[in-house]
């Protein structure tokens, strides 16, 4: 697993994106496909994004899933932006 103090979860429309950072320990991270990561998150944690506000998520393991949606015009998925 690859350590990191900021992650980009993930980038929104324009200028807004999801951070997940840490001021004391390192945030684990593993990118497990195209759409899904595993992340450590120790417990001084902090997710933020510019119009949700911020969370702070408990100690632990999450599977962090981006999110897809299918396009009946094109007949294929593609991401969904926030």
């Amino acid at each position: 697993m690859k350590k990191v103090k900021n992650l980009l979860l993930k980038k929104g429309e324009g200028e807004h994106s999801h951070i997940i950072s840490s001021s004391k320990d390192f945030i684990k991270y593993k990118n497990l496909g195209e759409n899904l990561m595993l992340l450590e998150v120790p417990k001084d944690s902090k997710v933020t994004h510019e119009e949700h506000g911020t969370i702070i998520p408990k100690k632990g393991n999450y599977y962090v899933i981006s999110q897809q949606e299918f396009d009946p015009l094109l007949g294929d998925f593609r991401a969904v932006f926030d």
